[in-house]
């Protein structure tokens, strides 16, 4: 870039009108000028990954939301599209006949009606490919060995607030490729207003027929207003989802790279450092054991222990959550030596029911009631997982 240095300019290298009568000539405006100019405002478009569209005067805009996007962290208004996170389960999955979350911050349905089933995992990349760009080390299996009669299968991403977005240009890119045959899937936009409140709006998107090689697919649309909405209560929210055809046969889909931007266009795929995924996932889900570990693993890492009680209160296990949660979180504790839900581990060897959990919130996980204080040593040893889920 330079300053316009063509006939007429000042001094100081800016634009003047002239004065025809004290014979100042105005600024002549070169090509060489308005060439370094056009070429400044392309190369930061086409940085962000966008092609120049010459019907499309809002893509300098987006560009910039891009680029702030990179230096905040939060590019992708999605959490966990590169699939990295699976706490509540570990990356071997799991096999779900009823809608559920499993890979963090996404729900899985196998669909509703008939004997609906299927078993979500992470499989990894194989190092250097190129059929995904920017693809990462991870994708999803989405294998859908049975799925519902009269409501189809799903992939859902929800995002806190359903105010939050709205009047906003947002753009849904995923990609996605099955076993074998193609699969028809239409994607979805969702405002929720909470319990109680106004019933959702979807917005459907062009049906996207999905086939045995990688394909990036995308939804783009204005958010509609929530003016005049009632909003109930909890959390309201903002969802993508696709979803198959009620009825559909069985299908073996992978999915890789799930990206929400405010932008008109899907924008190359960002990867977020891990300790940033992490806090941003738990908002939602948070747990005392090791970032691969299943809950309900016996183990001793990451357990919680006292040395003191209180009856039956162990307010010694109370403690900081490793993010303030979007509500006060639904708390299970585990028992170390067992790994059995609804109780602690003491150290005669036995587990405790626990009844109960107390002082939790946003910030804290609370301290477990158990059915009876210790029998000889007082110490209890325990895991515990918290959940606010959208």
């Amino acid at each position: 870039m330079f300053r316009i240095d063509g006939p007429g300019a000042t001094g100081g290298n800016l634009f003047t009108d002239g004065d025809p009568g004290l014979g100042i000539p105005a600024t002549t405006v070169t090509a060489e000028w308005l060439n370094a100019l056009q070429e400044e405002f392309a190369n930061v478009i086409e940085g962000a990954g966008l092609t120049l569209d010459k019907t499309d005067d809002t893509q300098l805009q987006q560009a910039i939301e891009a680029k702030l996007g990179d230096a905040s962290g939060v590019h992708n208004e999605a959490i966990n599209g590169g699939f990295r996170l699976w706490q509540r389960t570990g990356p071997a999955g799991e096999t779900l006949t009823v809608a559920a979350y499993s890979p963090d911050a996404f729900r899985v349905s196998p669909g509703t009606g008939g004997s609906p089933s299927v078993t979500v995992s992470r499989e990894d990349f194989v190092a250097g490919q190129t059929d995904v760009p920017f693809g990462g080390e991870h994708y999803l299996k989405f294998d859908c060995t049975s799925p519902g009669t009269s409501g189809g299968a799903f992939l859902e991403q929800r995002m806190e607030g359903s105010e939050n977005f709205q009047g906003r240009q947002l753009t849904l890119s995923v990609w996605l490729k099955v076993a074998s045959g193609t699969l028809v899937l239409t994607p979805v936009f969702r405002q929720n207003f909470g319990t109680g409140g106004d019933s959702p709006v979807d917005t459907n998107g062009t049906a996207w027929t999905v086939t045995t090689s990688w394909q990036r697919f995308s939804m783009t649309l204005v958010a509609p207003s929530t003016s005049g909405k009632t909003y109930g209560t909890g959390l309201s929210f903002t969802s993508f989802f696709f979803v198959a055809a009620a009825g559909e046969s069985a299908f073996d889909l992978d999915v890789a790279n799930w990206q929400v931007v405010r932008a008109g266009v899907p924008l190359p795929y960002r990867h977020r450092p891990l300790e940033l995924e992490l806090a941003m996932a738990q908002r939602y889900y948070a747990k005392s054991y090791d970032l691969e570990v299943a809950p309900g693993t016996v183990t001793d890492v990451g357990s919680l222990v006292t040395h003191e009680d209180s009856g039956n209160t162990l307010e010694g296990l109370q403690g900081m959550l490793p993010a303030r949660m979007a509500e006060t979180p639904i708390v299970t504790w585990y028992s170390a030596g067992t790994g059995a839900s609804a109780n602690v581990e003491y150290a005669d060897g036995s587990d405790r029911a626990v009844s109960g959990t107390l002082g939790e919130g946003e910030s804290m996980h609370g301290y477990p009631q158990t059915s009876g204080a210790p029998a000889g040593e007082n110490v209890a040893r325990g895991h515990y997982t918290a959940v606010a889920a959208l």
